[in-house]
């Protein structure tokens, strides 16, 4: 079994990699457009657009062929760790009756079944990138163009509007790119029948496959291990926010009987991160209590005057991290495309929509998952820019009195989240200072951060710009405020992250 936070994270290389595919060809396209608009001789516009066209298709051809080598690696990591993981929970719950089975490396019946896992979602992401595409509105109509028609479509009604004098160069190119930004690079699903499925962001897509694919993988090796040790029994995995339906069943443990009936079509269920584990019934000692499975999500909360549930705020912070995905590649278009106005414009947008994500996560009680949203995994030059960008208006209308919070010179917390020993989240009890702060590990320090690589990948900061630093403050905890030691990870780009208890001084 896997926890569904190792659900949740397990997809995300090669979610980056397709995220770098999109980012590419918007750049890629909206450059093209913007050059092209320019002329004005119509025999000359042909020469370009046809030349331009067969530049594009083999650049972006050239992309897809490093992704997919890459996605084929990423692939073959991503199912290896799964199944080694998935194989070693379910072994630790039948470590008390002594048998251990056969290990998971020389169990060719197991081995059979992840190879052909890995070969059918390798096969899923080549068709991927083959039928990639765009969907526009247009007139109150939903239009799926392959990637080539839509860059000659936007290219044509561009030119057309420059030299029939309907719109200015710069509009013109706005309204092409901006185009492009909106929609993103989607997995066009052509049907049998001739007609076109929802056609979804391919980043999307492929967290989807893999997600479908490891849940399947890693629920077969644990069926075989159920039969292996005799199991008569499944518990179900527990995580907050789960959907209404789900949550009745999740942390609970059902009779082999129940099997088909019950924990089958949960863990089956579209985009769900429920996992099922084998167990003795009446041996295996359940993971949750009922008082921890009652307490699981947080109190709802109210948030510009709605009240959301821990589900509800769940699928707000979704809807959230599209919004910033949206912005994010309106940002990329704008930049190709030479348009610095609305470079700036998407930027500061794109600052706004990420604070007000921040703030509605914590009055939330949930993490952020910046990585859903592949804003700060972007082009980091383009990163850099958006950033100068927004700083240089907030400078304006400061008039230079950009105040920097969150790093270890002034630590007065508010409301800070903070991961508990248990997992749960809490919060820095309001008004806190924190104090005896140290920076023992990364910048400054001759100790290595062993985590800094995925801290690259997930927030885009040099891994030579990090620290791991330490300090005292008080925790809301059981109703209590209590001392804790705490340590968190810092950057001048993202202030303080991923705050945690490492001990606690008391409980009373």
């Amino acid at each position: 079994m896997l926890t569904p936070e190792e659900l949740r994270q397990l997809p995300q290389g090669a979610e980056n990699l397709l995220t770098e595919l999109n980012d590419f060809i918007l750049q890629d396209i909206s450059r093209r457009i913007a050059r092209g608009a320019k002329i004005t001789d119509t025999a000359e516009f042909q020469i370009y657009r046809a030349q331009s066209l067969g530049m594009s298709v083999k650049e972006i051809r050239k992309a897809i062929q490093e992704i997919d080598v890459l996605e084929d690696e990423e692939i073959d990591r991503i199912f290896t760790e799964a199944a080694e993981r998935s194989d070693a929970f379910d072994r630790k719950v039948f470590k008390k009756i002594g048998d251990t089975g056969i290990p998971l490396e020389e169990n060719t019946f197991l081995q059979n079944i992840i190879e052909a896992e890995k070969e059918l979602t390798k096969g899923k992401f080549k068709n991927l990138t083959k039928t990639m595409g765009f969907v526009f509105d247009e007139r109150n109509n939903t239009v799926h163009l392959p990637l080539t028609d839509a860059y000659t479509r936007l290219l044509d009604k561009a030119h057309l509007q420059i030299v029939t004098g309907a719109a200015d160069y710069n509009s013109a190119i706005r309204e092409a790119v901006n185009a492009l930004g909106r929609s993103g690079v989607r997995y066009i699903n052509y049907q049998k029948d001739g007609e076109i499925g929802s056609g979804y962001r391919i980043e999307t897509v492929a967290r989807r496959a893999v997600m479908s694919s490891v849940s399947r993988v890693t629920q077969k090796i644990s069926e075989h291990n159920a039969e292996t040790f005799g199991a008569d029994g499944w518990e179900i995995s527990a995580h907050a926010g789960a959907r209404p339906s789900h949550a009745i069943h999740q942390g609970r443990q059902f009779p082999n009987s129940k099997y088909d009936s019950i924990v089958a079509p949960l863990i089956n269920d579209y985009n769900c991160r429920h996992s099922a584990f084998p167990i003795l019934i009446g041996i295996s000692t359940p993971m949750y209590t009922d008082e921890q499975l009652a307490k699981i999500d947080p109190p709802p909360f109210t948030y510009e005057g709605k009240e959301y549930t821990a589900y509800e705020a769940s699928a707000q912070q979704r809807r959230m991290e599209a919004a910033m995905r949206v912005q994010k590649d309106i940002a990329v278009c704008a930049k190709a495309s030479g348009d610095d106005e609305r470079f700036t414009a998407a930027s500061i947008r794109l600052s706004r929509q990420r604070e007000k994500y921040i703030d509605f996560s914590k009055k939330a009680g949930m993490y952020t998952q910046f990585e859903r949203t592949h804003v700060f995994g972007f082009d980091r030059s383009l990163s850099g820019k958006a950033s100068w960008a927004v700083r240089k208006e907030l400078d304006k209308s400061t008039k230079g009195s950009i105040i920097s919070i969150g790093h270890s010179s002034s630590h007065i917390a508010k409301n800070h989240l903070v991961k508990l020993p248990d997992g749960t989240i809490s919060k820095l009890t309001e008004g806190t200072e924190l104090t005896k702060i140290k920076t023992f590990a990364g910048n400054g320090t001759k100790s290595k951060i062993r985590d800094t690589p995925r801290l690259f990948k997930q927030y885009d900061v040099p891994e030579s710009e990090w620290k791991k630093v330490r300090g005292n403050g008080f925790v809301d905890y059981k109703e209590n405020s209590v001392g804790s030691e705490l340590h968190w990870y810092e950057s001048n780009k993202t202030g303080t992250i991923e705050m945690k208890v490492k001990r606690f001084f008391d409980e009373s």
